[in-house]
């Protein structure tokens, strides 16, 4: 599996940002293990093995909806590709953001784990009339510096982001009055 998105929209000013595309393309490559141990990767297409890829890529959604780690790799792609946009845009300096907590390990705790190098692959074989063939599956290839990379103006979400920004300025005030209204209301101080 790899990333599939399309060039990523921003506004003029670089603010607004909208992520699009597929995100995730199912692959197949077809390739032999030769008798000296070396890999080798067939020129021909395997019309069965690429009719099962593009349907798993076509039916991802649903695939998602019936295996939930299916959208959890979705939505690590999308972070990938929105760290890589921040650090690539500088948007948390632009922005004026701290992010305080999540880049002090010392104040964020939670589990540790091992951090995987690599993951196994599936291998399934199958008796076939020209003896036995071996399918192996697996891996996925996140390219989220390219994906942020990509980038094409177009305005017309300025407006997505005018609304968006007027929508929290209003539940920032509403935060604000009820913390105050809170305050008034207590009966010790």
């Amino acid at each position: 599996m790899a990333s599939d998105y399309e060039p990523l929209r921003c506004t003029t000013d670089r603010l607004g940002w909208q992520i699009r595309g597929r995100r995730i393309r199912t692959l197949t490559q077809d390739s032999l293990l030769t008798v000296e141990g070396t890999r080798k990767t067939l020129d021909q297409e395997n019309q069965l093995a690429q009719q099962w890829a593009d349907a798993m890529t076509k039916r991802f959604d649903e695939l998602s909806i019936a295996l939930p780690i299916f959208a959890e790799l979705s939505n690590c792609f999308d972070l990938a590709v929105f760290g890589a946009l921040m650090a690539r845009e500088g948007l948390a300096v632009r922005a004026d953001c701290q992010f305080n907590v999540i880049g002090d390990a010392c104040r964020l705790q939670g589990p540790r784990y091992r951090v995987p190098t690599s993951i196994p692959s599936v291998a399934s074989t199958i008796r076939g009339r020209r003896g036995w063939i071996v399918s192996v599956s697996g891996g996925v290839s996140i390219d989220a510096w390219t994906v942020a990379g990509q980038t094409a103006t177009d305005d017309g979400i300025a407006a997505v982001r005018t609304q968006a920004v007027r929508t929290q300025a209003v539940r920032t005030q509403a935060v604000r009055t009820q913390a105050v209204q809170g305050a008034r209301q207590r009966w010790w101080w």
